[in-house]
């Protein structure tokens, strides 16, 4: 199971390739995510979390200590890996993480 928290462009690029790979993606979004990314995302069959902006970190976190296996971050918010990589090995020692460029 992958994860993403997006605006919808890294999480549709991300659709396209898991789509080839029989992975499962879960796409964290705010609720007021562009309708036409919802729809892109839900046709690679692409399960969409919605949340507020003012919890949105917090609930991102939450879902993926829930169900990370592997965590992907964009190198454009390179700090969102760097402080919820620290923050989950200190909870999974064993997690991996990497990081997508989307061009």
């Amino acid at each position: 199971i992958l994860v993403e928290s997006t605006n919808g462009n890294i999480g549709i690029d991300l659709a396209f390739i898991i789509g080839a790979k029989d992975y499962k993606l879960i796409v964290t979004l705010l609720a007021s995510i562009n309708l036409k990314h919802q729809i892109i995302l839900k046709a690679f069959g692409i399960e969409l979390v919605f949340n507020d902006l003012d919890k949105k970190m917090k609930d991102d976190i939450q879902k993926i200590e829930e169900i990370i296996d592997i965590l992907v971050v964009s190198i454009n918010i390179i700090r969102n890996i760097i402080g919820i990589g620290y923050y989950l090995k200190s909870k999974h020692s064993k997690i991996k993480m990497s990081l997508a460029i989307s061009y």
